[in-house]
């Protein structure tokens, strides 16, 4: 159900531009820094945190191919240095699942396409509760109910480090980390211990393209378990915090005007331009893409006899 982006044959060490996806990805790259191209999705990997700060794909509404087989072998991405690299034992008994930013169900042209999915530059730790229950839950809605609602649907998605104010006053950023530890040192006392960080946060940031309509919304959930009765609307955000927390600018070419073949303004919340109508997705915004589509997780994924996402016995498809 995934449109075909390009295969993995760039130079590693090399800097991806926009320009190199060429129609694949037509509103940019959310960066341009450690860029991982694949068959079926588009990663930015963060080698401080071990991570994928971003993961980018495009849903179709066409009828998927059947889904090729599942391996659940999590692999090592090699075209990241070796200092950088994370292999699936860092996450052995850390309490963390190994969670797809890009589900592996929603890349379904090929076999290797699919097993891309499971290198670990696509990978986040993610509390098992979560991954295995609303996680899955929202991937799904995103892919059977509102895919084909749409000509395309961009998601975005990734982590997010989110700061707690504390009884002093004092905001502060905490996470964990897990991995292995690192053998050195600070003046023959301090350990640098492991390397993986454990997010405190998810985003999921939206485009639906509808003829010359788009629809945008932006999702932020807790690395936590959460209620299958959780409206999703509950969690949309300001696409802008979303940027000003990931240090991200998502769709640039067609929301931060940085391109010459699209217009200089771009009109959002229903006001129509000279291009495409951008309904942007806010708390005080009527237009929502969850309006349009109704963001009732438990009545369209029962109704389409997809998914019981108050079953707790549901496993992880992703």
């Amino acid at each position: 159900m995934t449109y075909f982006l390009v295969r993995h044959s760039e130079n590693p060490h090399s800097t991806i531009t926009e320009n190199k996806l060429g129609p694949h990805l037509p509103f940019g790259l959310p960066s341009t820094l450690n860029v991982k191209l694949h068959s079926g999705y588009v990663a930015g990997y963060d080698r401080r945190l071990r991570i994928p700060a971003w993961s980018y794909e495009i849903l179709s509404n066409s009828s998927p191919p059947s889904l090729p087989k599942r391996s659940n072998k999590f692999l090592a991405d090699k075209s990241v240095p070796r200092e950088f690299r994370v292999t699936s034992d860092y996450y052995t008994n850390t309490g963390y699942d190994r969670g797809h930013m890009t589900p592996a169900a929603d890349v379904r042209q090929s076999q290797e396409a699919m097993d891309e999915t499971f290198l670990m530059t696509n990978i986040c730790p993610q509390n098992a509760g979560l991954n295995r229950r609303y996680w899955a839950a929202v991937e799904r809605f995103l892919r059977d109910v509102v895919a084909p609602q749409f000509d395309a649907l961009h998601v975005i998605t990734g982590p997010l480090f989110l700061p707690v104010k504390r009884g002093n006053g004092k905001w502060e950023v905490s996470y964990e980390v897990i991995g292995k530890e690192s053998s050195g040192t600070i003046n023959k006392s301090t350990k640098f211990g492991p390397s993986i960080a454990v997010p405190t946060h998810f985003f999921k940031v939206v485009l639906a393209e509808h003829g010359k309509e788009k629809f945008l919304a932006a999702f932020v959930m807790p690395n936590q378990e959460i209620q299958s009765s959780a409206d999703l609307s509950s969690f949309l955000v300001d696409l802008k915090e979303v940027e000003s927390h990931s240090g991200l600018q998502f769709f640039p070419l067609l929301l931060h005007n940085q391109g010459p073949e699209h217009p200089k303004k771009v009109h959002r919340a229903g006001k129509s331009g000279s291009s495409a109508t951008i309904y942007k997705a806010s708390k005080t915004n009527p237009d929502l893409l969850c309006n349009h589509i109704k963001c009732d997780l438990r009545t369209k994924l029962k109704a389409s006899s997809k998914l019981k996402t108050g079953d707790k016995k549901i496993k992880a498809s992703l």
